[in-house]
């Protein structure tokens, strides 16, 4: 039987607050079949944002804290390359 990784779940903290109402707001306009962000606090304390690529499909649990929840990577060095990209778009909406 072969073994194969297809969804690794993992985290990482900017280590700083995120300001979610100006993440939503300025990231669900970017017009793109690339990524998708969507919130509802109602029902989840979190941003969620979503890139697709032909590496797979990203998902981000962006909570005010800092602290984010990444699942969908295939390899640690995905993972890594994942992390990488959601901090450096976060810098920009530190409370």
């Amino acid at each position: 039987m072969a073994r194969e990784i297809k969804n690794m779940l993992g985290g990482t903290s900017t280590g700083f607050e995120i300001d979610l109402e100006k993440l939503h707001s300025h990231e669900s306009r970017v017009v793109s079949d690339m990524q998708e962000v969507s919130m509802n606090f109602k029902k989840f304390p979190a941003v969620v944002f979503r890139t697709f690529s032909k590496n797979g499909n990203v998902t981000y649990l962006v909570f005010r804290t800092g602290s984010i929840s990444i699942s969908g990577c295939k390899s640690e060095a995905h993972f890594n390359k994942s992390c990488d990209y959601i901090e450096t778009l976060l810098k920009k909406y530190r409370a």
